[in-house]
């Protein structure tokens, strides 16, 4: 007899929520790159405590693209804020500094940054190009965020970014790291990058996310330990906030689905594919690293006279993975 009729009747579910959870984490994994990595060098290498805490937003943010028909531009940028409203105010309470009336920690974290930087760029230029095949593209995108990514790694050099001791008692490095560690760094993190792409293309990437209820409700549960625990006790009013921009968000992509086909940018590159540009991706950690030692010298004098601190820091106190 054919062991195939002995297959339990829960194997092909299990099978395909296994699916949807190692869909989620590899792309937790390439929004981390950018969403964390790539904001402060100086928390340093660690991954796992990120992987987990970034799931659930991940899990989240192709929820909503597979719901609502994502393929678009505009679509996607609107799924990437509701990425970036739940990693900011659900996971910790980046989203609420400042107070009821403050809305700039809004539109910094969320729409200027995880928006285009981790959602756009990282995780669906970077797909569909790499899908394409086009080697030269990949190059120069890679180049030019790495460029960005070194002139935005200064602003850690910066005098109370040094002595922070918030940040130092966590254990950050801060201040000029030598140019070899920072090249390290960088290519650490682009390999981590291209692996996670290559695993998308090699059998990780969906065609479809839709969950079960069952999954719904761990993930909800999951992201409610945070939000109680790391969110409320500091904003209460924050479910106020965070329901108001979740939902223009969701209103928009539900005006936006009603003019698209079936399917979305999931099916649209679904499909066990060869990445050809792989070896390209040595350009994404060549850039940022050089800029550094000429901007030692560049700027020796402003970096003593100039007090800033990069947007978005104190996920660093709310939530040890941010």
């Amino acid at each position: 007899m054919s062991l195939e009729g002995h297959r339990p009747q829960w194997a092909p579910r299990f099978g395909a929520a296994l699916g949807r959870v190692v869909f989620a984490l590899l792309s937790a994994a390439v929004l981390i790159v950018f969403s964390e990595k790539l904001y402060w060098y100086i928390t340093g290498y660690t991954i796992l405590d990120l992987l987990v805490g970034y799931f659930f937003p991940s899990f989240v943010l192709l929820t909503v693209v597979a719901a609502f028909r994502v393929r678009r531009p505009a679509a996607l940028f609107l799924a990437g804020a509701i990425f970036g409203f739940v990693t900011e105010g659900v996971m910790t309470n980046t989203l609420y500094e400042g107070g009821p009336l403050a809305w700039f920690s809004v539109s910094y974290t969320s729409l200027a940054w995880h928006a285009p930087l981790s959602m756009l760029f990282g995780w669906w230029w970077l797909r569909r190009e790499l899908v394409a095949g086009r080697a030269r593209r990949t190059a120069l995108g890679c180049a030019f965020i790495g460029l960005l990514w070194g002139l935005w790694s200064m602003a850690w050099w910066l005098p109370e970014n040094v002595a922070d001791p918030e940040l130092l008692a966590q254990g950050a490095r801060t201040g000029q790291w030598p140019v070899a560690a920072f090249a390290l760094y960088a290519f650490t993190f682009t390999a981590l990058l291209a692996l996670a792409h290559w695993l998308l293309g090699r059998g990780g990437w969906r065609a479809t996310f839709r969950p079960s209820w069952i999954e719904g409700a761990l993930v909800a549960a999951g992201m409610l330990v945070f939000f109680v625990t790391l969110v409320l006790p500091v904003y209460p009013w924050a479910p106020l906030r965070l329901l108001v921009l979740v939902g223009i968000a969701l209103a928009a992509l539900y005006v936006n689905k009603r003019r698209e086909p079936s399917g979305s940018v999931l099916s649209a590159w679904w499909g066990r594919r060869n990445l050809a540009p792989w070896p390209r991706w040595h350009a994404c950690p060549w850039w940022p690293w050089p800029s550094m030692p000429l901007a030692r010298r560049c700027n020796r004098r402003s970096m003593s006279s100039t007090s800033s601190r990069p947007m978005g820091w104190g996920r660093a106190r709310a939530y040890s993975a941010g």
